[in-house]
């Protein structure tokens, strides 16, 4: 019984549909991700990843997905030279397919141009499924990076008095060091979210 030897062909399209795999899974959490700074104050995250590691590795596993696509193609250039001039010269069958493929991608792109339906309802969900993440009270900053004030700074924009919201953390179980520490600071020592801190102040 014969082994066979490492095929590069069969490599490249092996990874270059799990890529395609990648490329989906963290497209699909990036589609429902709150905005920038509803997810630095909630703390948005999905299996432990926040919008940055999505977005890190969305666009690193896109990128690889062209290059190892680019390679495929080329690795199968003759067999789509072929199909191409079957479906120019053989038949109008072959001929319709190539047609029809281009009428796809003529729609997709002029869906996306126009805010044509019914793709467009694709935006719509996705509008919807991040302005979800801004309901409830305290959802938004009350202010541009909020988290990233100290305490005392954060109280004195949102018009708080340190000393009490000192204490209400403390009377909740936070930890505080000092009220010159962040709000992201305390919030990731004690589990927390900065909203969640913010709440527990009010």
């Amino acid at each position: 019984m014969s082994q066979e030897g490492f095929s590069f062909r069969s490599f490249v399209s092996v990874t270059v549909l799990l890529l395609f795999l990648l490329c989906v899974i963290s497209g699909a959490a990036l589609y429902i991700k709150p905005q920038g700074k509803v997810a630095s104050w909630q703390f948005w995250q999905i299996v432990g990843l926040g919008k940055t590691g999505w977005e890190s590795l969305h666009t690193i596993s896109c990128f690889s997905f062209l290059l190892l696509a680019t390679i495929h193609l080329i690795l199968n250039w003759s067999n789509i030279l072929k199909y191409i001039g079957r479906a120019l010269g053989s038949g109008v069958a072959h001929l319709m397919e190539l047609v029809l493929a281009l009428v796809v991608v003529a729609a997709v792109i002029c869906s996306s141009l126009f805010s044509l339906p019914p793709l467009q309802m694709v935006m719509e969900l996705g509008e919807g499924a991040t302005d979800s993440w801004t309901q409830g009270s305290g959802a938004k900053p009350p202010f541009e990076k909020a988290e990233r004030s100290t305490l005392s700074r954060f109280c004195a924009e949102v018009s708080l008095e340190l000393e009490q919201a000192v204490a209400r953390l403390r009377e909740a179980g936070i930890r505080i060091e000092s009220a010159e520490q962040s709000l992201e600071e305390i919030a990731e020592a004690n589990g927390t979210t900065p909203r969640n801190l913010y709440l527990m102040m009010q």
